[in-house]
């Protein structure tokens, strides 16, 4: 048998502006905002990581490609002004 304390453990809460709040008390429409937030907050997370993800590659195709034009430069015959 779980008890008051466990119960109330248990249930998700919303801290906003330092104020403490049950979810499962809250208004219906409340309660549909902070499914909408928590969705929100999510997909923020997600496109955090494709940022961060692209800029990743990104770094790493520019690095790839100054080794490429060094590679050339230093392969390329040395012309001579004779």
């Amino acid at each position: 048998m779980a008890g008051k304390k466990e119960e109330a453990a248990a249930s998700p809460k919303l801290n906003l502006d330092g104020q403490e709040y049950d979810i499962a008390k809250l208004p219906q429409k409340a309660q549909v905002a902070v499914q909408f937030l928590r969705r929100v907050e999510q997909e923020l997370a997600n496109l955090r990581y494709e940022v961060d993800k692209c800029a990743l590659a990104r770094a790493k195709a520019v690095e790839d490609l100054k080794a490429m034009v060094t590679e050339d430069d230093s392969a390329a015959p040395a012309e001579s002004i004779q």
